[in-house]
Protein backbone atom coordinates (compact mmCIF):
# COMPACT_ATOMS: atom_id res chain seq x y z
CA UNK A 1 0.00 0.00 0.00
CA UNK A 2 1.82 3.66 -1.58
CA UNK A 3 -0.04 3.98 3.32
CA UNK A 4 -2.31 3.94 5.44
CA UNK A 5 -1.70 7.30 4.37
CA UNK A 6 1.70 6.52 3.84
CA UNK A 7 1.15 2.88 2.81
CA UNK A 8 -0.03 4.53 -0.77
CA UNK A 9 2.18 7.62 -1.13
CA UNK A 10 4.26 6.41 -3.59
CA UNK A 11 4.38 5.41 -7.14
CA UNK A 12 7.58 4.37 -8.99
CA UNK A 13 8.50 6.08 -12.25
CA UNK A 14 11.33 4.51 -13.66
CA UNK A 15 13.11 1.28 -12.78
CA UNK A 16 16.36 2.21 -10.56
CA UNK A 17 16.27 2.62 -7.00
CA UNK A 18 17.45 5.97 -5.06
CA UNK A 19 20.99 5.56 -3.36
CA UNK A 20 20.40 5.04 0.59
CA UNK A 21 22.34 3.23 2.87
CA UNK A 22 21.73 -0.07 4.12
CA UNK A 23 19.46 -0.25 6.75
CA UNK A 24 20.29 -1.12 10.50
CA UNK A 25 17.22 -3.42 11.05
CA UNK A 26 18.17 -6.11 9.10
CA UNK A 27 15.79 -8.51 7.57
CA UNK A 28 13.38 -8.14 10.38
CA UNK A 29 10.99 -5.75 7.85
CA UNK A 30 10.92 -9.12 5.76
CA UNK A 31 10.20 -10.84 9.12
CA UNK A 32 7.07 -8.47 9.94
CA UNK A 33 5.61 -8.96 6.38
CA UNK A 34 6.29 -12.68 6.26
CA UNK A 35 4.86 -13.35 9.63
CA UNK A 36 2.21 -11.19 9.99
CA UNK A 37 -0.45 -13.84 10.40
CA UNK A 38 1.78 -15.83 12.53
CA UNK A 39 0.94 -16.19 16.27
CA UNK A 40 2.87 -12.76 17.20
CA UNK A 41 5.97 -14.15 19.03
CA UNK A 42 8.27 -13.52 15.66
CA UNK A 43 6.83 -10.49 15.39
CA UNK A 44 6.83 -9.20 19.15
CA UNK A 45 10.62 -10.29 19.16
CA UNK A 46 11.62 -8.60 15.67
CA UNK A 47 9.61 -5.34 16.88
CA UNK A 48 11.99 -5.75 20.02
CA UNK A 49 15.28 -5.75 17.91
CA UNK A 50 13.91 -2.48 15.54
CA UNK A 51 12.80 -0.88 18.84
CA UNK A 52 16.72 -1.37 20.13
CA UNK A 53 18.02 0.15 17.05
CA UNK A 54 15.84 2.93 17.06
CA UNK A 55 17.29 3.95 20.79
CA UNK A 56 20.62 4.58 18.61
CA UNK A 57 19.04 6.81 16.05
CA UNK A 58 18.19 10.11 16.26
CA UNK A 59 14.21 9.68 15.26
CA UNK A 60 14.42 14.00 14.91
CA UNK A 61 16.85 14.69 12.59
CA UNK A 62 16.26 15.65 8.78
CA UNK A 63 14.80 12.92 7.05
CA UNK A 64 17.29 12.50 4.51
CA UNK A 65 19.26 11.31 7.41
CA UNK A 66 16.52 8.97 8.44
CA UNK A 67 15.91 7.20 4.68
CA UNK A 68 17.44 3.36 4.16
CA UNK A 69 17.52 0.77 2.14
CA UNK A 70 15.59 -2.33 2.20
CA UNK A 71 17.06 -6.37 1.51
CA UNK A 72 14.71 -7.55 -1.23
CA UNK A 73 11.03 -8.99 -0.31
CA UNK A 74 10.57 -12.41 -2.25
CA UNK A 75 8.27 -14.61 -3.01
CA UNK A 76 9.39 -16.50 0.40
CA UNK A 77 8.36 -13.54 2.44
CA UNK A 78 4.76 -12.80 1.29
CA UNK A 79 3.19 -14.65 4.01
CA UNK A 80 -0.98 -14.51 3.99
CA UNK A 81 -0.63 -11.06 1.10
CA UNK A 82 -2.56 -12.89 -1.93
CA UNK A 83 -0.77 -11.11 -4.75
CA UNK A 84 -1.86 -11.92 -7.98
CA UNK A 85 1.87 -10.21 -9.50
CA UNK A 86 4.93 -10.83 -8.01
CA UNK A 87 8.07 -8.61 -7.84
CA UNK A 88 11.26 -9.52 -8.97
CA UNK A 89 14.10 -9.07 -6.92
CA UNK A 90 15.93 -7.26 -9.88
CA UNK A 91 13.18 -4.74 -10.32
CA UNK A 92 12.14 -3.82 -7.11
CA UNK A 93 12.46 0.30 -5.89
CA UNK A 94 13.14 -0.45 -1.99
CA UNK A 95 12.93 2.53 0.20
CA UNK A 96 12.48 2.85 3.91
CA UNK A 97 11.58 5.82 6.71
CA UNK A 98 12.26 5.60 10.38
CA UNK A 99 11.27 8.41 12.85
CA UNK A 100 8.67 9.82 15.23
CA UNK A 101 5.03 11.07 15.87
CA UNK A 102 4.27 14.00 18.24
CA UNK A 103 1.82 11.62 19.19
CA UNK A 104 0.57 8.86 21.12
CA UNK A 105 0.01 5.28 19.70
CA UNK A 106 -4.19 5.84 20.74
CA UNK A 107 -3.80 9.21 18.50
CA UNK A 108 -1.73 7.67 15.84
CA UNK A 109 -4.28 4.80 15.37
CA UNK A 110 -7.20 7.13 15.50
CA UNK A 111 -6.10 8.52 12.20
CA UNK A 112 -5.14 5.45 11.22
CA UNK A 113 -8.63 4.14 10.94
CA UNK A 114 -10.39 7.11 9.94
CA UNK A 115 -12.63 6.31 7.35
CA UNK A 116 -11.33 9.49 4.83
CA UNK A 117 -7.35 9.23 4.48
CA UNK A 118 -7.13 11.81 2.31
CA UNK A 119 -5.65 14.56 4.01
CA UNK A 120 -3.30 11.94 6.35
CA UNK A 121 -1.59 10.67 3.03
CA UNK A 122 0.62 11.47 0.31
CA UNK A 123 -0.04 14.95 -1.71
CA UNK A 124 -0.22 12.70 -4.29
CA UNK A 125 -3.25 11.38 -3.15
CA UNK A 126 -6.49 13.34 -4.20
CA UNK A 127 -8.91 10.88 -2.30
CA UNK A 128 -8.54 7.61 -0.40
CA UNK A 129 -11.11 6.12 1.15
CA UNK A 130 -10.94 3.55 4.27
CA UNK A 131 -13.36 1.08 5.12
CA UNK A 132 -13.69 -2.17 7.50
CA UNK A 133 -13.23 -4.56 5.36
CA UNK A 134 -16.53 -6.47 6.76
CA UNK A 135 -18.82 -6.28 9.43
CA UNK A 136 -16.67 -8.34 11.89
CA UNK A 137 -14.41 -5.34 12.03
CA UNK A 138 -14.58 -3.05 14.48
CA UNK A 139 -11.65 0.10 14.55
CA UNK A 140 -13.12 1.64 17.87
CA UNK A 141 -12.38 -1.91 19.39
CA UNK A 142 -9.13 -2.04 17.33
CA UNK A 143 -8.18 2.08 18.68
CA UNK A 144 -9.01 1.03 22.53
CA UNK A 145 -6.54 -1.79 22.70
CA UNK A 146 -9.15 -4.41 23.24
CA UNK A 147 -9.34 -5.85 19.83
CA UNK A 148 -5.68 -7.27 18.40
CA UNK A 149 -6.66 -7.03 14.71
CA UNK A 150 -8.33 -4.56 12.20
CA UNK A 151 -8.68 -5.59 8.31
CA UNK A 152 -9.66 -2.36 5.75
CA UNK A 153 -10.25 -2.14 2.00
CA UNK A 154 -8.75 1.12 0.38
CA UNK A 155 -10.01 2.85 -3.08
CA UNK A 156 -7.24 6.05 -3.67
CA UNK A 157 -7.45 8.58 -6.35
CA UNK A 158 -3.28 8.98 -6.87
CA UNK A 159 -2.84 11.70 -9.47
CA UNK A 160 0.96 12.36 -10.23
CA UNK A 161 2.32 12.34 -14.08
CA UNK A 162 0.15 9.45 -14.47
CA UNK A 163 -2.71 8.67 -12.90
CA UNK A 164 -4.22 5.64 -11.73
CA UNK A 165 -7.27 4.02 -9.02
CA UNK A 166 -6.38 1.70 -6.93
CA UNK A 167 -7.78 -0.41 -4.23
CA UNK A 168 -5.70 -2.66 -1.80
CA UNK A 169 -6.04 -3.94 1.32
CA UNK A 170 -4.55 -2.84 4.82
CA UNK A 171 -4.28 -5.10 7.25
CA UNK A 172 -3.38 -3.91 11.23
CA UNK A 173 -2.04 -5.99 13.97
CA UNK A 174 -1.47 -5.11 17.67
CA UNK A 175 1.58 -6.89 19.38
CA UNK A 176 2.78 -6.40 22.73
CA UNK A 177 6.53 -6.14 23.37
CA UNK A 178 8.36 -7.46 26.26
CA UNK A 179 8.61 -4.63 27.95
CA UNK A 180 4.57 -4.53 28.07
CA UNK A 181 4.65 -1.60 25.49
CA UNK A 182 2.21 -1.86 22.66
CA UNK A 183 3.18 -1.91 18.70
CA UNK A 184 1.22 -1.77 15.79
CA UNK A 185 2.02 -3.31 12.17
CA UNK A 186 0.01 -2.76 8.95
CA UNK A 187 0.94 -4.62 5.77
CA UNK A 188 -1.05 -3.76 2.55
CA UNK A 189 -0.21 -4.94 -1.28
CA UNK A 190 -2.17 -5.07 -4.59
CA UNK A 191 -3.93 -8.18 -5.26
CA UNK A 192 -3.89 -7.08 -8.67
CA UNK A 193 -2.21 -4.63 -11.47
CA UNK A 194 -4.00 -1.51 -12.09
CA UNK A 195 -3.98 0.53 -15.54
CA UNK A 196 -3.86 4.09 -15.81
CA UNK A 197 -6.64 5.96 -16.67
CA UNK A 198 -5.83 5.84 -20.44
CA UNK A 199 -4.87 2.52 -19.98
CA UNK A 200 -0.96 2.66 -21.26
CA UNK A 201 0.44 1.96 -17.90
CA UNK A 202 0.12 -0.75 -15.59
CA UNK A 203 0.99 -0.65 -12.05
CA UNK A 204 1.93 -4.35 -10.92
CA UNK A 205 2.64 -4.45 -7.29
CA UNK A 206 3.66 -2.91 -4.27
CA UNK A 207 4.08 -3.83 -0.88
CA UNK A 208 4.07 -1.70 2.07
CA UNK A 209 4.78 -1.87 6.02
CA UNK A 210 3.92 0.69 8.75
CA UNK A 211 4.98 -0.12 12.02
CA UNK A 212 3.70 2.37 14.97
CA UNK A 213 5.89 1.58 18.67
CA UNK A 214 4.89 3.30 21.89
CA UNK A 215 7.69 5.25 23.13
CA UNK A 216 9.92 4.47 26.33
CA UNK A 217 9.54 7.82 27.01
CA UNK A 218 5.58 8.39 26.32
CA UNK A 219 3.56 10.76 24.78
CA UNK A 220 5.24 10.06 21.36
CA UNK A 221 5.36 7.21 19.15
CA UNK A 222 7.99 5.33 17.17
CA UNK A 223 7.69 5.20 13.43
CA UNK A 224 9.13 3.26 10.74
CA UNK A 225 7.76 2.67 7.00
CA UNK A 226 9.01 0.42 4.45
CA UNK A 227 8.10 -0.24 0.72
CA UNK A 228 8.89 -2.26 -1.91
CA UNK A 229 7.55 -1.35 -5.54
CA UNK A 230 7.66 -2.04 -9.30
CA UNK A 231 7.63 0.43 -12.07
CA UNK A 232 4.82 2.04 -13.46
CA UNK A 233 6.48 3.87 -16.17
CA UNK A 234 9.56 4.52 -16.99
CA UNK A 235 12.36 7.00 -18.83
CA UNK A 236 12.51 9.50 -16.09
CA UNK A 237 15.34 10.68 -14.19
CA UNK A 238 16.92 9.17 -11.32
CA UNK A 239 16.86 12.45 -9.68
CA UNK A 240 12.81 12.44 -9.95
CA UNK A 241 12.72 9.13 -9.12
CA UNK A 242 14.68 10.08 -5.58
CA UNK A 243 12.68 13.25 -4.86
CA UNK A 244 9.33 11.22 -5.91
CA UNK A 245 9.98 8.68 -2.76
CA UNK A 246 11.46 11.07 -0.72
CA UNK A 247 8.28 13.26 -1.04
CA UNK A 248 6.37 10.44 -0.37
CA UNK A 249 7.98 9.06 2.62
CA UNK A 250 8.04 12.42 4.15
CA UNK A 251 4.38 12.89 3.84
CA UNK A 252 3.37 9.57 5.40
CA UNK A 253 5.14 10.57 8.05
CA UNK A 254 3.99 14.20 8.47
CA UNK A 255 0.68 14.06 7.13
CA UNK A 256 -0.95 12.36 9.95
CA UNK A 257 0.27 14.61 12.60
CA UNK A 258 -1.00 17.90 11.06
CA UNK A 259 -4.21 15.92 10.30
CA UNK A 260 -4.05 15.34 14.48
CA UNK A 261 -3.30 18.74 14.59
CA UNK A 262 -6.72 20.10 12.73
CA UNK A 263 -8.79 18.25 15.31
CA UNK A 264 -9.14 14.97 12.40
CA UNK A 265 -10.62 18.07 9.58
CA UNK A 266 -10.76 17.07 6.17
CA UNK A 267 -11.89 19.54 3.71
CA UNK A 268 -11.41 16.79 0.61
CA UNK A 269 -15.47 15.76 0.07
CA UNK A 270 -14.49 11.93 -0.08
CA UNK A 271 -17.92 10.81 -1.46
CA UNK A 272 -17.57 13.31 -4.83
CA UNK A 273 -14.55 12.07 -5.51
CA UNK A 274 -14.96 8.11 -4.80
CA UNK A 275 -18.21 8.72 -6.94
CA UNK A 276 -15.90 9.06 -9.87
CA UNK A 277 -14.22 5.24 -9.07
CA UNK A 278 -14.76 3.01 -12.18
CA UNK A 279 -15.05 0.24 -9.78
Amino acid sequence: MIRSAPLFGLVVLGACAPDLPTSPFGDDPLVLFRDFDGDGTSLAEALGRMDAVMDDLDLDSRSRDRRYDLPALTADDLGGATAASGLGEDEQVRASLVGRSRYGLEDDLRAQVAENQSCSNARAIRCHERTPLDDQEDPDCFVAGTCDAYRTWNRIRLETIVDFWLEAPVDFRRVVLEDGRQAVVARTWLEEPFDNDNGRRTWRQRYGLDVFVEDPAGGTTRRFYATWLGPAVGGFSGALMDNAIRRGLEDGFERPDAWLDAGGTCEVDLSACIAEAPF
